[in-house]
């Protein structure tokens, strides 16, 4: 249901007049009015409730006679003065050392309180009034990117801002929607005070056409904007601290229902707040929406203001951290804890898959790498180192008779590899293990054999090359048999106690 605005009427409004110190001092200020005649009215020191203070507050500045004005109890370098005043001839004004700005609309400022230094960016900046009241709580420390799509309003910014001597101020001509942190980096502080329908203005001669139909479907499409520039503001400014949201409108359509719905649609990185400098102020949002208590209105019947609207929302991911450390520690040390473990995992695998035996059949292993090793030195010697180390030579008398046996033996050995190789396939991991370290030994064995036959060609005859060639295939195959099973003799081994049983034998 469309919510009409309250009546409005400016012939009560006081004039608010804000003091631009870029350019002069409360005191200065104030100095130059007594001078011209005017007096300034004081609430007196007694010490009354806040509500009390402020409708005596009001009374006082509703009862203003001629020559009379006074200070703002809520906004710092505020002055009032009677509905009839004309300022436009006075020095203080041509000067800029005076602004015309309605108390609502500092409320913007006022509230969101940036420390000097800061870097602010006000999102709708034209005409340039919030800009330059931003530039002057910051001293002109810091900077204030203030941004305007339209030209002709980009033109009267550029010339209030400069007109106020507020040098912090780097005027922007696009849309807000197009700038996030990547152009404007360092933005701490926001100011959103987007197009609205201007129902609170209370010299605003029409505020909504003839049908309530046209002005829903105005409301609506305005509410869509704003909550569409507001969740950017706190979507693609990740630095962000404070996010005034502002609108001089009494609608609710697009005050707190704009609140609400941001609110929902983001994730819990902000929460709307009552800031510590706005809590004198009385006038509240409505209860029925979730955060309508958070919001703080200017009424024209009640507080002699333009209608405005103004929430305050503070970024509150620091505060999850802080709210369950010892729960985010421990998450963190377990996931560390998994991944430590999947590492060692992982190098575990690549161990064995690298390495040219598994570590559970290291003693065959180391066997089989001496026998390695005293094999090549006898060939380079010109003998056949047997596993035990003994060195026999070959006679030319018994190479027929030794060939013969070897084969015999490489056939069984062929034969019991051949069972292994059976009896492993019933375990995948470990047959994959085991394979993946024979593979190795005997690629590596195979180029061994290349090099001894070439070195053979050039210092042996063929026909000892042919013999050397030969053993070392029973080599291969021995080397194979002790990795499969550590337990049992290997071939060379067998062959090296028949030998020994032969001579014995022979000799006998």
């Amino acid at each position: 249901m469309l919510t009409r605005p309250m009546p409005t009427s400016r012939a009560s409004r006081p004039r608010f007049v804000r003091i631009n110190t870029l350019k002069s001092t409360e005191d200065e200020v104030i100095n130059s009015f007594i001078q011209e005649g005017w007096h300034i009215q004081t609430l007196g020191n007694k010490r009354i409730p806040e509500d009390e203070k402020y409708n005596n507050f009001l009374q006082i500045v509703s009862s203003l006679s001629e020559r009379e004005f006074i200070k703002d109890i809520h906004i710092p370098n505020l002055l009032i003065f009677p509905g009839n005043m004309e300022f436009y001839n006075l020095e203080l004004y041509h000067t800029g050392s005076i602004l015309l700005q309605d108390k609502a609309s500092c409320m913007s400022a006022f509230l969101l309180d940036a420390p000097q230094g800061s870097t602010v960016l006000d999102m709708c900046a034209a005409p340039g009034m919030k800009t330059t009241h931003i530039a002057a709580t910051l001293g002109n420390t810091g900077t204030v990117y203030a941004i305007e799509k339209h030209p002709g309003r980009f033109d009267s910014l550029c010339q209030i801002v400069q007109q106020a001597g507020a040098s912090c101020v780097k005027p922007i001509l696009g849309s807000s929607l197009d700038f996030t942190h990547k152009e404007l980096p360092d933005v701490e502080y926001i100011i959103v005070d987007p197009t609205c329908s201007g129902s609170g203005m209370t010299n605003r001669k029409e505020l909504f056409s003839d049908t309530d139909d046209v002005s829903k479907a105005r409301l609506e499409k305005l509410a869509g904007f704003q909550c569409a520039i507001l969740r950017h503001a706190m979507q693609n400014f990740p630095k962000v601290k404070r996010i005034v949201y502002s609108t001089c409108s009494l609608c609710p359509e697009e005050n707190e229902a704009v609140v609400d719905e941001v609110l929902k649609s983001i994730p819990p990185n902000f929460k709307a707040v009552v800031p510590s400098n706005g809590t004198q102020w009385m006038k509240r949002g409505l209860n029925s929406y979730d955060h309508g208590s958070f919001g703080l209105y200017a009424r024209p019947d009640e507080d002699m203001t333009n209608g405005f609207f103004v929430a305050v929302f503070e970024r509150t991911e620091n505060e999850y951290v802080l709210k369950e450390p010892i729960d985010l520690t421990q998450a963190n040390v377990v996931k560390q804890d998994l991944n430590k473990k999947k590492k060692r995992k992982d190098k575990k695998i690549t161990d064995v898959e690298n390495a040219s035996a598994p570590e559970a059949i290291n003693p065959a292993f180391e066997r089989m790498k001496r026998a390695m090793g005293n094999f090549n030195a006898a060939v380079e010697n010109g003998s056949i180192s047997e596993l035990n180390g003994d060195t026999e030579k070959v006679s030319e008398s018994s190479k027929k008779a030794k060939k013969r046996k070897l084969i015999e033996e490489q056939e069984k050995c062929d034969q019991l590899n051949g069972d292994f190789i059976s009896l492993g396939e019933s375990s995948s991991k470990k047959k994959k293990k085991r394979h993946s370290a024979i593979d190795n030994d005997t690629n590596a064995s195979e180029n061994i054999d290349e090099g001894i036959l070439k070195k053979k060609k050039k210092e042996k005859k063929k026909k000892k090359s042919k013999e050397v060639s030969e053993i070392d295939e029973q080599q291969e195959e021995a080397n194979s048999y002790c990795i499969l099973d550590s337990t049992k003799s290997s071939p060379l081994e067998e062959i090296s106690k028949k030998k020994k049983k032969k001579k014995k034998i022979n000799s006998e």
